[in-house]
């Protein structure tokens, strides 16, 4: 029985590792390494256990050489996967709202463009009170049926498939809102705030094919690359449909200069809200250019896959 076990646990040892290994490579655009990538979380559970397992069975059986430098390799990529998590478990920068200019605040959602509880999602909305609405997958049953006429500002984009937006602000807009990030893709909306902030809400696209994740490669240079000259305070939101470990993410962190606002209050994944055993960290909330995060929840369930996102954030004097 112990030798049967050994082999299970030396046949997953060497193609976990060896798949690591592969997801690792600077690959981006394959779709499968792409879904792999996104699913850091799981392979860090897994590479911990493996080598928790090693030194269970390395009393009971003999390990070869060959096995225990997989073990090794598995350790260091359990230390890889690691080192992504620490700024979200570490300690949380302390600022004070005296410090700042103003507060604003953000309720972000992707609310499912399958989901038709508007009800839940208004009480949501109406109990944070929060300065902006940002929301995606928005259909023209949303736009029918969702009553926020307490927000003066509204700019709404409802389409049939999934990538619909809509923003709902208090805070007054200078100048129209750019919409088009270039033909073939889906709307976004950049809008430049009177509190100086320029927000911009995106939805990527799924990695269900090589040329969504390429679509998705496409959309997130060219917003990172229209701010590389820009110096002012930006808040960048969405359901980018890749998690930290991804490359989307990375580029998107070291590139774009952007700091994600949960950093020091953990993961908070965001996806899938109806499956306790799948949770990915899909949606973020990512600023730069002196605007401080004071407060970062997630938000309790409101009937789509996504859990919403709320925060407050203070914007430079």
């Amino acid at each position: 029985m112990i030798s049967f076990l050994c082999r299970y646990y030396k046949f997953f040892l060497v193609v976990g590792t060896l798949t690591s290994v592969a997801v690792s490579l600077p690959i981006y655009n394959q779709f499968l390494l792409t879904i792999v990538r996104n699913s850091g979380g799981y392979f860090l559970v897994f590479h911990i256990a493996v080598v928790i397992l090693f030194f269970v069975f390395v009393r009971l059986v003999p390990i070869t050489r060959v096995f225990r430098l997989f073990v090794l390799l598995s350790f260091v990529l359990a230390l890889e996967y690691a080192l992504v998590l620490v700024p979200f478990y570490g300690e949380k920068r302390t600022t004070s709202r005296q410090e700042f200019q103003e507060s604003f605040s953000i309720y972000y959602a992707n609310i499912n463009g399958f989901n038709t509880n508007v009800l839940e999602v208004q009480r949501a909305i109406k109990a944070r009170n929060p300065s902006i609405v940002a929301l995606l997958e928005y259909t023209d049953h949303w736009a029918s049926n969702l009553e926020l006429s307490e927000y003066p500002f509204q700019l709404e984009i409802p389409r049939i498939d999934n990538f619909g937006v809509a923003l709902f602000s208090r805070v007054p807009f200078v100048g129209e809102p750019e919409t088009n990030l270039g033909p073939g893709m889906p709307p976004y909306i950049e809008a430049e705030l009177s509190n100086g902030v320029k927000l911009i809400l995106i939805h990527l696209y799924p990695p269900i094919s090589n040329s969504a994740v390429w679509g998705s490669t496409v959309m997130s240079r060219r917003v990172v690359g229209s701010l590389r000259e820009y110096r002012g305070p930006v808040v960048l939101l969405g359901d980018f449909n890749a998690t930290p470990f991804s490359g989307i993410y990375r580029r998107i962190i070291g590139s774009g200069f952007f700091r994600d606002a949960r950093e020091g209050y953990g993961l908070e994944r965001t996806w899938h809200a109806g499956n306790p055993l799948l949770h990915y960290a899909l949606d973020h909330i990512f600023v730069r250019g002196g605007v401080r995060v004071l407060e970062f929840e997630r938000g309790a369930p409101i009937g789509s896959d996504h859990y919403p996102l709320s925060v407050t954030l203070g914007v430079p004097q």
